[in-house]
């Protein structure tokens, strides 16, 4: 998935984002309605809810793409993921399971990875001021 609006970003953000929509538009129509964007808002544990004109208001002050049912379309959500930016967009992406790009390893992982690097530098290092 590549979003046409947001061609520069990152794969994995465009994957998460279309991975968070799938999930919640639970009647597989092609939009977020105001039933399923207030699920969303409660599984990232806020506690704003949307009304059909609180949800129209803030596509409109985003310039959030909306179906003509007056849904927030994959493009809308990336759009608003767009605004939030990459560092509330992985948290959100933690907080609801989705594992893409860096996030498919948890921070421990890549700390362990990191010290094995440092180790062996450290060990090729040691053995070429043996020879």
């Amino acid at each position: 998935v590549k979003s046409r609006l947001y061609p520069s970003l990152s794969n994995w953000v465009v994957e998460g984002v279309a991975e968070i929509f799938s999930k919640f538009d639970k009647d597989n129509d092609g939009g977020l309605n105001v039933r399923e964007m207030n699920t969303l808002q409660v599984a990232l544990g806020n506690k704003e809810r949307y009304s059909n004109e609180t949800l129209f208001a803030l596509c409109q002050a985003n310039d959030v793409e909306f179906s003509p049912k007056g849904q927030v379309t994959l493009d809308g959500l990336l759009t608003l993921y767009n605004r939030l930016g990459p560092e509330a967009t992985a948290r959100d992406l933690t907080k609801l399971g989705v594992r893409v790009g860096p996030l498919l390893y948890p921070r421990r992982a890549l700390e362990h990875a990191a010290l094995r690097v440092d180790d062996e530098l450290v060990r090729r290092r040691l053995g070429r001021d043996c020879h």
